[in-house]
């Protein structure tokens, strides 16, 4: 998942749910603006998005 910078938060996974085969659904009132661009890789879905849920701990 590439989290590009000046993108918002939620535009960036949508992206990447979608060329996954997913839909997001994103129930927040509130989006963040991507300040630098983030790379996050894995050997699955399951790796990438434990490293998206890393950010914000």
């Amino acid at each position: 998942m590439n989290l590009q910078d000046s993108h918002l938060l939620s535009q960036d996974i949508d992206a990447w749910a979608k060329a996954q085969g997913m839909r997001l659904l994103w129930n927040s009132n509130r989006d963040y603006l991507i300040y630098s661009t983030i790379n996050l890789t894995g050997n699955n879905r399951d790796d990438v998005l434990n490293q998206l849920g890393q950010l914000f701990r």
